[in-house]
Parts: C-alpha cells; sequence; structure tokens
C-alpha cells in the first residue's frame, strides 16, 4: 500500500532540549534529504505520493509545551495530508487539539509472549536470561520487543552483544 515506509525516533532527544529544527532534521534524515527544511519535507512527501511515518516516541515532542509545539503540530498537519503518520507514545493526554487522532492501546504481552515475539524476529539464538531480563525491562511491550529484536537482527548482534549495547 505505501511506496515509502520509514521509521522516524526521537529516544536520543531530551525534550528539554527538542527544538522545531530538531523535529525538522529527524525527519529529513529519514527521508535521505540533505536539506533541514518544511519544504523540503513536504516536497520530497509529494515526489513519495504514498508513504507511511513511524514517529517513535512521540512524547519528545508533544512535551515541549503549547507555545514550542505550534511550529511542529502545524508541520505535522501539513504531512498528514501527504501521507500517513503513526506516532508511538506512552502519553495520550498531550496529543494536539487540530489532529485527527485514533489512539489504539497496546497491551502488554505475558512474559512467554513476550519471548515468542522476540524469537519470531531473532532466530540466531535460544533467549538467555539477559534477553529475558531486557524484555521484563521493556515491560512485554509488543512494538518495543519487535524494535529490540529487529535492531539486533539487522546489526548481527549476538545476544551477549545486544545485552551489552541495551546496557551502553
Amino acid at each position: 500500500m505505501f511506496n515509502a515506509r520509514l521509521f522516524i525516533t526521537y529516544d536520543n532527544v531530551d525534550y528539554a532540549q527538542m527544538k522545531f529544527d530538531t523535529f525538522i532534521s529527524h525527519i529529513a534524515e529519514a527521508l535521505q534529504i540533505s536539506t533541514s527544511t518544511r519544504t523540503a519535507i513536504l516536497n520530497r512527501l509529494k515526489l513519495l505520493k504514498t508513504a507511511l511515518l513511524v514517529v517513535d516516541n512521540a512524547e519528545t515532542f508533544i512535551e515541549v509545551g503549547r507555545e514550542g509545539f505550534r511550529d511542529i503540530s502545524q508541520t505535522l498537519d501539513e504531512m498528514g495530508t501527504l501521507c500517513r503518520i503513526i506516532f508511538t507514545t506512552r502519553k495520550t493526554d498531550a496529543v494536539p487539539t487540530n489532529l485527527h487522532w485514533h489512539t489504539i492501546d497496546v497491551q502488554k504481552l505475558d512474559i512467554d509472549a513476550a519471548i515468542d515475539t522476540f524469537t519470531s524476529v531473532y532466530k540466531r539464538e535460544i533467549i538467555n536470561e539477559a534477553t529475558r531480563n531486557i524484555l521484563l525491562e521493556l515491560e512485554c511491550h509488543p512494538l518495543s520487543i519487535n524494535m529490540l529484536a529487529n535492531s539486533a537482527v539487522f546489526n548481527e548482534w549476538s545476544l551477549e552483544q545486544l545485552a551489552i549495547n541495551w546496557k551502553t
């Protein structure tokens, strides 16, 4: 359905330091454009025609505050006319009112289902105790588990390497 699927994360940004330029630069990077401007992003999205943007850790820019969020909210509104956007956030009480939202509560898995979810993506080794503990730290959240497993596969990490990278 989508000819482009992009994952944009704000995990490495403290919401207290979030600025419009930081918000834009993460999107520009995901779109692989060197010009980090609203216009450049909108033009790229027009060219893509059907794109899906998954914006992870959206609370980082939602928590900027009413005044600081105005430009971000307006840009999201403009982007939303050109593509579909999925936000992941643990906070639903601060979503902007000018955008049309569908909120879906994703339930935690039990530990056995979390292990099954992880191993369905990461098929290199049998899960160890350290990995089990990481899944518990993630509160057995399915999206987080999927992202963790895909990161491990993409980076070709052993479970030992995954544990080291998780700590750092």
